[in-house]
């Protein structure tokens, strides 16, 4: 079992003659055209993240600022907010195909009590890579650590999806930076593939870890439980 992502290091490379780099048409629901972050509302279920992991993605955020921080969102998400997302329950941005959220807050609760009671240890995974997140967001790439860890991610997955399904499979990531909406040409959009790093270290994430979250925009979450 793979759950390797589909974009690597090359991700951001533009087709085409003009090679120009264009953000999600998605995008602008999250960022406005100055690159501010926009009050967008949802709930989701997450994995808080250790001081010490925390730290190391902000080395790697620092570092896309540092290189391209006029493609990227002005601000900056926080310390606190970087978080690894198991599975998005519902947002605004499904108001046309969803009105309402199809499952109850009590629903949630039990799935993650039956997730922090089969899998008291979590679960171990490997940071590869910052790479870019269909044309929304950099961020940073996560494999299992190992097989059996493949095997409970995925079925901690699937308890989710049973009560919000989806319609796509669990690309684990960390979420560095968004964009900042727009058309970007070769000379910027390079300086931005240079701050791209492989990496290669392994963190444990807790079942206590695991939350139901609500958030307000890109950075402002609150625990349901």
């Amino acid at each position: 079992m793979s759950f390797i992502p589909n974009w690597y290091l090359d991700s951001i490379f533009p087709e085409g003659e003009e090679r120009l780099f264009t953000t999600g048409r998605k995008l602008p629901d999250k960022v406005d055209s100055s690159g501010f972050l926009k009050p967008f509302f949802g709930e989701t279920t997450v994995f808080l993240l250790s001081d010490g992991l925390k730290d190391a993605l902000i080395e790697s955020q620092n570092r896309l600022y540092e290189k391209a921080g006029d493609m990227l969102c002005v601000q900056r998400l926080s310390r606190d907010s970087l978080h690894m997302t198991l599975h998005d329950l519902w947002n605004e941005g499904e108001r046309e195909t969803r009105p309402a959220p199809a499952y109850s807050h009590e629903q949630v609760c039990r799935v993650l009590e039956s997730i922090r009671r089969d899998y008291p240890d979590g679960v171990r995974l490997r940071a590869i890579c910052t790479m870019n997140m269909v044309n929304t967001s950099v961020v940073m790439g996560l494999i299992p650590a190992s097989e059996p860890d493949g095997w409970s991610l995925s079925d901690m997955y699937s308890r989710l999806d049973e009560l919000h399904p989806l319609g796509y499979g669990l690309t684990p990531h960390i979420t560095l930076a968004y964009y900042r909406p727009g058309v970007y040409t070769e000379d910027k959009w390079s300086r931005l593939k240079e701050a791209f790093e492989v990496t290669g270290y392994s963190f444990a994430l807790s079942a206590e870890a695991l939350h139901f979250q609500r958030f307000y925009d890109m950075e402002r979450y609150e625990t349901v439980y």
